[in-house]
């Protein structure tokens, strides 16, 4: 703690050579295990470019997924200091910020200030829209698919409008459509930052309360989905509204499993209980069970206690595991959240590795990975997660003493 007593600056250097020694592995971890100083670590790792070593290896890109504002973070990191020949992504941020601002004052030079939180706005509701994928893309990796839709600057600059919950501005911005842009639907970019006047607004226009091209697939993308983006972010309100008349419609219902997956991993409790009750009448009980423990997975994955203890009330079984075969709590381990690791262990996880696909039908062998994931306590260690090593220890002991009781008896 004897850091926080330095001056700012010196403060600031020091972790910014941490960084640059340690590297992203490094800083990432040391971000979880000492998060009074969290916010330094993530500015550090964007302003020395430390997390371009996710270019030189794909796999460690799951360092920064679901980090949205660090992903935000990057992009108003390149808006602001890249040169006029840069990524297209990063001059459309730019020009569609410039839209935006041109059309809500009436300087002709907006507030430097005002113009920088907007352009943080964009930044922001382009990584919650586009999620990790923005990394690869901005880094030449993968095929630069995402265009600016139909009319460009315009829609773009109403979906930024949306997310920053300006309704005067987006009234006058709207020409009575709720159009795709870069940045996702306006509607959408509501429902994701929380902002219920303006998503009302769109919906009363005639906007659809889902996304039109919704498909199911194995990984979570909250840019295809206004349910699951809301309920990803914990706004209850914007999840209530979806699922009552007249907006809970089947293309409503398809979004709705990926909502409750959405709101477990995002650690929200509250919006987990709305849409579990929900979904506990309109859904029969073993379709239920099923949810629940994909639910819990996702939930471990992410280290989100809250929302882990939310599942295990309502049921999910605590030694789930997804195709690879991890554990739930192999997956709290390796996420060093050692909340969710003791909630687990209280509710019955097993210690031991499994190699089965542990589902409420049938457990089926996994040959071709038993070899290759370790123990939730050897995962902890590899990663030097202290506190996640202390709990399972702990456990140990204890289930080491109640069998050397049952022993004695």
């Amino acid at each position: 703690m004897q850091l926080l007593e330095l001056p700012l600056d010196v403060f600031k250097n020091i972790v910014l050579f941490m960084v640059q020694e340690q590297g992203l592995r490094k800083s990432m971890s040391a971000r979880l295990v000492c998060r009074t100083f969290a916010n330094e670590v993530l500015d550090a790792v964007i302003s020395t470019r430390a997390i371009d070593e996710i270019a030189e290896s794909p796999l460690s890109l799951h360092r920064v997924e679901r980090h949205y504002n660090v992903i935000a973070r990057y992009l108003h990191h390149r808006v602001r200091t890249d040169g006029p020949d840069t990524h297209p992504w990063i001059t459309t941020i730019r020009e569609s910020c410039d839209l935006l601002l041109k059309h809500a004052v009436s300087s002709v030079d907006p507030d430097p200030k005002q113009m920088e939180r907007t352009q943080f706005s964009a930044c922001l509701c382009l990584a919650v829209n586009s999620s990790s994928t923005v990394l690869p893309v901005l880094w030449g990796q993968e095929r630069n698919e995402k265009t600016q839709f139909e009319g460009g600057t315009w829609e773009n600059a109403l979906a930024i409008a949306s997310s920053m919950g300006d309704l005067t501005l987006v009234e006058s911005l709207n020409r009575g459509t709720d159009p795709p842009s870069f940045f996702g639907r306006p509607s959408w970019a509501a429902a994701a930052f929380g902002h219920l006047d303006v998503l009302q607004f769109f919906l009363k226009q005639g906007a659809l309360p889902y996304e039109p091209n919704f498909h199911h697939v194995t990984d979570l993308v909250l840019g295809e989905t206004p349910l699951g983006a809301a309920a990803y972010m914990g706004h209850d309100d914007i999840v209530q509204l979806y699922l009552n008349p007249p907006y809970f419609c089947p293309g409503v219902q398809n979004e709705e499993a990926k909502a409750l997956f959405a709101a477990a991993e995002g650690n929200q409790p509250r919006t987990l209980r709305t849409l579990l009750e929900h979904r506990q009448r309109t859904q029969p009980p073993p379709d239920l069970l099923g949810m629940l423990d994909a639910a819990l997975l996702w939930s471990s994955k992410r280290g989100a206690p809250d929302a882990t203890r939310v599942l295990l009330e309502h049921g999910a079984h605590p030694n789930e595991t997804d195709k690879s075969p991890r554990s739930c709590l192999q997956h709290a381990a390796i996420a060093g959240d050692a909340a969710t690791v003791r909630l687990l262990l209280d509710a019955g996880a097993s210690l031991e590795a499994s190699a089965y696909i542990c589902k409420r039908t049938v457990p089926r062998l996994n040959d071709r990975w038993r070899k290759k994931y370790k123990d939730a306590l050897t995962e902890a260690k590899r990663r030097n997660y202290l506190a996640v090593v202390r709990v399972i220890e702990e456990k140990q002991r204890e289930i080491g003493g109640e069998t050397k009781a049952a022993a004695e008896e």
